[in-house]
């Protein structure tokens, strides 16, 4: 069980303290209310659950995101002997 004090000290910058009543404040309980059902928790993510950024492929030809030098269009197809 929680006991609360009324009292509050005061420290007047001369090196003494007082102690006054105060008697104006209430103290109120806090205003969260609880949740109904078992509270979610997120898991810990395991190393094989991280996702991590992959870089986009690039054609080294043209410089166009999306595609490789293999299937570029603008790739010439053979040389001209």
């Amino acid at each position: 069980m929680r006991s609360f004090s009324t009292d509050t000290i005061i420290y007047d910058g001369t090196g003494k303290y007082s102690i006054q009543k105060v008697s104006e404040h209430k103290l109120l309980s806090p205003d969260s209310k609880r949740t109904v059902g078992r509270p979610q928790l997120e898991r810990w993510k395991g190393f094989d659950d991280v996702k991590f950024k992959r870089s986009k492929v690039t054609c080294s030809t043209c410089r166009l995101e999306g595609y490789n030098r293999k299937t570029c269009s603008n790739y010439p197809v053979g040389k001209k002997t």
